[in-house]
């Protein structure tokens, strides 16, 4: 095979991938990764707050319905403490808890789709040993 048709098949290759990828969204691997633990994020000249993050580090991940782990305890504890909502800290992000994040993500003036992300976790607040306040 020639060089020149292997580089029109690749070329072909990636210009059906972008045109698939515009068609269905990005790949999975470019989506938001679920939160899996919580970490004590520090702030500059704050205390630091129980956040939920990535075991990276992190904190730029998702928490939706059906999640279950120490992610979902941060905002949990977060919803009770410094919006007053009457959630169990269970480590289960489950009817209770969506329907209390869609009432703070209102109340923030964020998208109230019941998912906890990037444009969340940068309005709501999390608690500390100060009180609450923003990350």
């Amino acid at each position: 095979m020639r060089k020149s048709s292997r580089r029109v098949r690749t070329v072909v290759r990636a210009g059906l991938f972008a045109a698939a990828s515009v068609l269905v969204g990005p790949s999975p691997a470019y989506a938001t990764s679920t939160c899996t633990t919580s970490l004590y994020i520090a702030t500059e000249g704050r205390k630091p707050h129980d956040a939920p993050a990535l075991s990276n580090g992190s904190v730029n991940c998702q928490l939706k319905r059906n999640n279950r782990g120490e992610a979902v305890r941060a905002p949990q504890n977060a919803m009770q403490m410094c919006y007053e909502k009457r959630i169990e800290a269970d480590r289960i992000f489950g009817g209770d808890t969506e329907t209390a994040l869609r009432s703070v993500q209102r109340a923030i003036g964020v998208a109230d789709d019941g998912i906890y992300g990037p444009n969340t976790r940068r309005a709501m607040k999390f608690w500390n040993t100060n009180g609450c306040s923003k990350l």
